[in-house]
């Protein structure tokens, strides 16, 4: 199931089309749906962390810009 739910996610997240994804399942599928929900959260951690990487990376270089000039 965790395997599955890791597949979905990265199903998911590489599809061209963005739009609102229903998931329903029983069973064997709920876990499923319940592994891909905890991997999108970590994939979520990650990519704001990396947003405020860039953020912070930005904030950085204008402050060295304004100093030099």
């Amino acid at each position: 199931a965790d395997a599955a739910g890791k597949e979905l996610v990265r199903c998911l997240l590489e599809s061209e089309e963005r739009r609102p994804v229903t998931l329903m399942g029983f069973s064997f599928g709920a876990r499923v749906i319940y592994s891909c929900l905890i991997e999108l959260a970590r994939h979520q951690d990650l990519w704001e962390e990396q947003q405020e990487q860039e953020e912070m990376g930005e904030v950085i270089e204008q402050r060295m810009l304004q100093q030099t000039n």
